[in-house]
């Protein structure tokens, strides 16, 4: 008899459309139906742009409530038949999965475990996640970060699935090898950059929480330094006035906007080095891609992706601030030896990390939660 498994989504973010359209047919070719209830995100969240469609899946009603701080999805006649619900772990949806778990539907979390950008880990909100974290039937765990938290608290490990979370790695190291010459040549001319020129990137939405003005500052004493250094800022956000007003006064300084597809390859080619002392999450994911380390600061908040980041391997933990950061750049472009090592071992780490495998082990833990828990 076939099964139905529901996955909850606020809404629908151009990074989760592969996973969603690989893990749908891997899951169909073993008998399980998947449906995708997406709702729209809050409208500071609209101001990210990284929203996309998924042309199968269930629009559903959304409303926030409470300064958007409650999220009320319209999706109870769409798991009617569910043998699993898959929520993402979100105080936000607590009224949806609560009412879940009282109908005595089989519910599952997917998720960080805890809120790693917490301000007050121990808020009325981080209480509220640590007391339901062990109230649902199944965990899909982000990493091994988010594992250590569930095992802290008690939960059982033999009922969560380590999904390794990342993103579509290989449409973007296709498109990273596509790129000509002649298409570096060209955008080097356009932003003068020459075989002198040291260059970092940072490629992310523009939040508080990534520190741009840690990264404008420790930019300005790379840029002391190393005369030829360029930064690209690619994205947009909430912080996008900072960056344009910073990039006006600096000619080294290129913000692009968004950038998708080839154009993004074009850019991560002509670059170094991933500049991101804030948080650090999936986009470290196209830098190994890319074969470039990122450079972070070790007190940012975080998201569980953080451990894929291995300190001196693949990429560099700073400890201090915007000076600190700056002299650890500088070192690394001046020592060519050690940021060659650092980006080939980048390279073969993209390669622990592909939607493949993320796909297999989420799959595979939906067989496992859906048999286990009838």
């Amino acid at each position: 008899m076939k099964k139905n498994v529901v996955i909850i989504q606020r809404s629908m973010v151009h990074y989760r459309v592969s996973f969603f359209e690989q893990l749908k047919a891997r899951l169909a070719s073993v008998g399980i139906e998947l449906k995708i209830l997406v709702g729209e995100g809050s409208n500071e969240e609209m101001l990210k742009k990284e929203n996309d469609c998924l042309s199968w899946a269930i629009s559903v009603k959304t409303r926030y409530v409470f300064f958007d701080k409650v999220c009320l999805l319209g999706v109870s006649r769409h798991i009617v038949d569910a043998d699993l619900i898959i929520f993402p772990q979100e105080n936000k949806l607590l009224p949806n999965y609560i009412g879940s778990i009282l109908g005595t539907k089989k519910v599952a979390f997917w998720g960080h475990g805890k809120n790693f950008q917490s301000l007050n880990e121990n808020g009325l909100l981080e209480q509220i996640k640590a007391r339901l974290i062990s109230r649902v039937d199944w965990w899909f765990a982000y990493t091994n970060l988010t594992l250590n938290v569930l095992k802290d608290v008690g939960y059982p490990e033999n009922r969560v699935t380590v999904v390794n979370n990342t993103i579509d790695i290989q449409k973007f190291s296709q498109e990273l090898l596509q790129v000509t010459n002649d298409e570096l040549e060209m955008l080097g001319i356009r932003y003068g950059i020459n075989m002198n020129s040291q260059v970092g990137l940072y490629c992310g939405s523009l939040y508080k929480e990534k520190r741009l003005d840690t990264l404008l500052r420790a930019a300005d004493r790379i840029h002391e330094e190393l005369p030829e250094f360029v930064l690209f800022i690619i994205g947009d956000g909430p912080q996008v006035a900072l960056v344009k007003h910073a990039s006006k006064a600096r000619s080294w300084l290129k913000l692009t906007g968004s950038l998708r597809g080839r154009q993004k390859a074009i850019h991560f080619r002509l670059a170094n080095v991933i500049l991101n002392p804030g948080l650090v999450g999936l986009n470290i994911i196209d830098g190994f891609c890319a074969g470039l380390p990122t450079i972070t600061l070790r007190d940012s908040k975080h998201s569980p992706e953080i451990s894929y980041l291995e300190d001196g391997v693949n990429g560099l933990v700073i400890d201090g601030g915007a000076n600190e950061y700056a002299r650890a750049v500088t070192y690394l472009f001046n020592n060519q030896t050690v940021l060659t090592d650092l980006s080939s071992n980048a390279m073969q780490s993209s390669k622990k990390y592909s939607m493949n495998e993320m796909v297999k082990r989420f799959s595979e833990g939906i067989e496992r939660a859906i048999s286990n828990l009838e």
